[in-house]
């Protein structure tokens, strides 16, 4: 058993074998490929890539809804699901996937998925200018697919469509409403008076069209048989490291045969003076085994260790403990002091800190 922290006993430490010096290789060149496959080991092992990392393009997919993203889908391409807050893509979820685009050194793809209807044929447009101006501030370009869904596959698989419903707010002449309600006679007119489609029909009901849709784009920005080339330029390099050290060493070869076989000899000698003391030395250690175990047992050594182990857990660790506190110190900072924001003022004391700070008041 080894060192134990509850009780500080370590068994006894005996040598299982002696091993004499010895030369492993027969002869020159069993010793050179040994050598050279311990090089490419070394060599290669700290060549490491990540296929997606070495692609052109990062690629994500942006829905309308988070219930027609594809995990799957997303996960044999690497791209990133972002569904949409509130039925709108958020500014915040450009400035994210440009920045990691622009942090991982590729180029942006963004596929949108949205419903036919007034606010979903808007919708990828909308990114699209959004990512336009992000990407200005980086140095990273930037497309926008529209990959669902569209008039085209609303005809082609007779998807059925829902009349569109009222804005909330239009009978108080709301501006948001009414802005949507201009939206829904622009789209009523570009759709010629059909119904709206959620793009959710599509993906339930003609799902392996849905993801060739997403596919069609997906394929277009990332390379299928990258990883497989990237294997075979390793593959193809540590072959060429391979004949590049056998040549080296075949020009040493005879060399290295010379000073193997000094050193054969050598060994040779080294094992014939001390065969006999080899020989004591094992006779000698397991001699010294068997004894180790008769006295162990004999003067009960491990019967004496558990009780030490029984008294030394009979002290009550937790309740000698219980009293002791730590008196952290309390924190020494300059305070809030001149602070625009400071959430624990109140509402009137927080606008008059405002107004501190503006321009218009000063």
């Amino acid at each position: 058993m080894s060192r134990s922290a509850a009780d500080s006993y370590r068994d006894a430490r005996l040598a299982l074998e002696l091993s004499p010096a010895r030369v492993e290789a027969d002869d020159a060149d069993e010793l050179i490929r040994a050598r050279i496959q311990q090089i490419i080991a070394q060599a290669f092992a700290g060549v490491q890539y990540d296929e997606l990392g070495r692609q052109d393009y990062y690629l994500e997919l942006w829905a309308e809804k988070s219930g027609v993203l594809d995990e799957d889908l997303a996960r044999e391409y690497g791209a990133t699901l972002r569904p949409a807050g509130g039925g709108e893509f958020s500014y915040q979820m450009v400035r994210d996937a440009i920045r990691i685009a622009d942090a991982r050194d590729q180029d942006l793809v963004v596929v949108v998925v949205s419903d036919w209807d007034p606010k979903g044929v808007d919708m990828p447009v909308s990114a699209a200018r959004k990512l336009e101006i992000e990407a200005a501030f980086h140095d990273v370009e930037a497309y926008v697919h529209h990959a669902a869904l569209t008039l085209e596959q609303v005809v082609e698989y007779d998807l059925p469509g829902t009349p569109a419903k009222d804005p909330s707010g239009l009978e108080y002449r709301n501006p948001g409403a009414l802005a949507y309600e201009r939206q829904k006679d622009t789209f009523a007119e570009y759709a010629d008076d059909m119904d709206p489609v959620e793009v959710n029909a599509f993906e339930a009901r003609h799902p392996e069209a849905y993801r060739d849709a997403l596919r069609d784009v997906l394929d277009r920005y990332y390379d299928q048989d990258l990883g497989d080339r990237l294997d075979q330029a390793v593959d193809d390099a540590r072959r060429e490291a391979e004949w590049r050290l056998f040549d080296a060493f075949e020009q040493h070869e005879d060399t290295i045969d010379a000073a193997l076989t000094v050193l054969d000899d050598a060994l040779d000698k080294y094992e014939r003076r001390l065969h006999g003391e080899f020989r004591q030395a094992r006779e000698a250690l397991e001699d010294l085994r068997h004894e180790e175990k008769l006295v162990r047992r004999e003067l009960k050594i491990e019967t004496k260790r558990d009780k030490l182990r029984d008294e030394i857990r009979g002290v009550d660790e937790d309740d000698v403990l219980s009293d002791v506190d730590v008196a952290f110190p309390e924190t020494e900072t300059g305070g809030s002091d001149g602070a625009l924001l400071d959430t624990r003022r109140g509402f009137h004391e927080q606008l008059r800190a405002y107004k501190e700070f503006d321009v218009r008041y000063s």
